[in-house]
């Protein structure tokens, strides 16, 4: 990943898939509230969201996707897919632990992403 650029509470970075496919993702933080990832450009079209939902005592963590693969065939898409639903899965697990204490010394790897 590179950073291309920041203005204020956007940032917009520059993602390569495997070796040579590259995408470019706006991302936007509402501190406190919740982080809007958006693949502006690439093989990836659609957003991901994470929010922070106040409970009183508690707090959820929603996380919502909505990702398209139009140039993928579709059995690859469905692959790609539960990639990504894999690695927003392991990364609210990671948030988890670091909120109820748990200090990741080696934090945990979902794996690569291969597209061809």
């Amino acid at each position: 990943m590179k950073n291309l650029s920041k203005t204020g509470d956007t940032l917009i970075r520059e993602v390569v898939l495997g070796n040579d496919i590259t995408c470019i993702q706006m991302i936007t933080f509402w501190p406190e509230e919740r982080v809007q990832t958006k693949w502006i450009k690439g093989v990836i079209e659609g957003t991901k969201e994470i929010s922070l939902i106040s409970l009183g005592r508690a707090t959820l963590l929603e996380i919502q996707m909505n990702y398209e693969f139009p140039s993928v065939g579709s059995s690859d898409s469905k692959v790609l897919a539960k990639l990504f639903q894999n690695e927003a899965e392991l990364a609210a697990d990671m948030i988890k632990g670091v909120s109820e204490g748990y200090d990741y010394e080696s934090p945990p790897i979902a794996g690569r992403l291969w597209v061809s």
